[in-house]
């Protein structure tokens, strides 16, 4: 899982790997970069495409700060 942030940090997308199948999810954050709704969007993507999650690995980015709240 990864997020990639726009020019003058306008726009994020979160994308997201399943390793087994190498299936590729994106989708455009509606909000800033924050936690809450991160996870949000990762549940919903994995729901929609049926995709079991068992681990997810990230990056130590500041992207994911603030997972614990």
């Amino acid at each position: 899982m990864d997020i990639i942030v726009g020019k003058d940090r306008k726009g994020v997308i979160v994308t997201f790997v399943d390793k087994y199948s190498s299936l590729l999810l994106m989708r455009k954050l509606e909000t800033e970069k924050k936690a809450a709704p991160l996870a949000q969007t990762v549940i919903k993507m994995t729901k929609e495409a049926n995709i079991p999650v068992r681990s997810i690995t990230t990056d130590n980015g500041t992207g994911y700060a603030g997972h614990q709240e």
